[in-house]
């Protein structure tokens, strides 16, 4: 047996074993709490399932808080924060008298079957060889990204964006559009998605069907929800920023260091330009690079990023990995060691949150810039580049 020979079958034994102890750390410093009933596993999924009993009761989603002006964000609040349009809520309705903790546990184990399908597959697209070893690599970038794991695991939407993204860059196609679609109708930040969509043949039909036939079915449904919609909505987008030590938006991280308006500034700056690539990358036909730069601006255009926010990072930077240099590369490996600080609870702390908003930018942009110098199409999923 040669060297070669016993090191190809020893490296996805040693991934392996790692994926394992993976699991195992992110079990025993957070999911084991879910166990035990933690507070926070599915926490924001009361928001929705708080909606649906409201639809129920008046016909309306949304709590009088809302009518009256923009509520507080913070923690509290999440029973009264239904910020979305009707849908979501429509959709919990058949489910609203189900034990909380056994939606929050399907919710969760939805999204991470999803996620252990599409993010190897994502890989693969963009030119990573799919064997043993590199799939629990993969995998382990996914079990040990705090963010993507907390998106899960307090039932924020954050998760579905990431699996929404990472649908879409597996390809300019109907599934796509449908996925970009269903997303921005669900929650109204999202639509930026829509650009790419819409503007590539191969998936506009599908995201503009899809667009049309959930809103116009939701409003059959329920036409009084969507009239309170437009009455609370001028009250949604003056939602302030979160005032929590946890936000890492760029103005509220400068803001903690007294730059409040350099910081303001550069959040939209970056915004500006994210959403002027999304729309250029489109039109030249990067599709990859569009979806990237889309991603980017919903990191950097809220007042308020928790670091949850960030999962939707993760299938952009796996896509990105495969073929690019050591310096994007090193960007992302900036990103995920940073984003690890949240697995010892000091992403509160000025400075992991200054570092959050530096190496965020670093990543995005490395892997927007990265994505978009391949072109419109991915290279061949049998390309074998580690």
């Amino acid at each position: 047996m040669t060297v070669g020979t016993t090191r190809s079958r020893l490296i996805p034994i040693i991934v392996g074993i790692g994926l394992i102890e993976a699991i195992a750390f992110a079990w025993a410093r957070l999911w084991a709490r879910a166990v035990n009933g933690d507070v926070l596993f599915g926490l924001d999924l009361d928001a929705y399932r708080q909606g649906a009993v409201r639809l129920i009761a008046t016909g309306s989603p949304y709590h009088d808080a809302l009518l009256t002006g923009p509520i507080d964000n913070r923690i509290g609040n999440v029973p009264i924060a239904y910020l979305y349009p009707p849908p979501l809520a429509q959709t919990f309705v058949p489910i609203v008298d189900v034990s909380p903790a056994l939606v929050a546990a399907v919710w969760a184990i939805l999204q991470i079957g999803a996620l252990l399908v599409l993010l190897p597959l994502v890989y693969r697209r963009f030119g990573g060889a799919l064997t043993p070893g590199s799939v629990c690599a993969v995998l382990i970038v996914a079990v040990l990204s705090y963010p993507l794991n907390f998106a899960v695991y307090v039932g924020n939407l954050s998760g579905w964006i990431a699996i929404v993204i990472a649908v879409m860059l597996l390809g300019p196609g109907r599934p796509a559009g449908v996925a970009a679609a269903i997303m921005a109708v669900v929650k109204m930040t999202p639509a930026v998605l829509l650009v790419p969509a819409v503007i590539r043949r191969e998936s506009r039909l599908a995201a503009l069907v899809t667009v049309a036939g959930v809103t116009v079915a939701s409003i059959v449904l329920a036409p009084y929800a969507w009239s309170q919609w437009l009455r609370v909505l001028p009250n949604i987008l003056r939602f302030p920023a979160g005032t929590d030590t946890s936000n890492l938006a760029p103005g509220a991280v400068l803001g903690a260091l007294g730059f409040q308006t350099a910081g303001t500034v550069l959040g939209l700056t970056l915004a500006a330009v994210a959403l002027i690539a999304t729309v250029v990358l489109a039109v030249r036909g990067s599709w990859a690079g569009s979806v990237a730069a889309a991603t980017a601006l919903l990191l950097f255009a809220p007042s308020t990023i928790w670091d949850h926010y960030l999962a939707i990072l993760v299938p952009v930077l796996i896509a990105a990995w495969p073929g690019s240099d050591w310096r994007t590369r090193t960007t992302f490996v900036l990103f995920m060691v940073v984003s690890a600080s949240g697995w010892l609870e000091l992403e509160t702390q000025l400075p992991v949150r200054t570092a959050y908003v530096v190496v965020t930018v670093l990543a995005a942009g490395a892997a927007t810039a990265w994505l978009a110098s391949r072109g419109a199409d991915a290279p061949s999923p049998t390309t074998a580049l580690a």
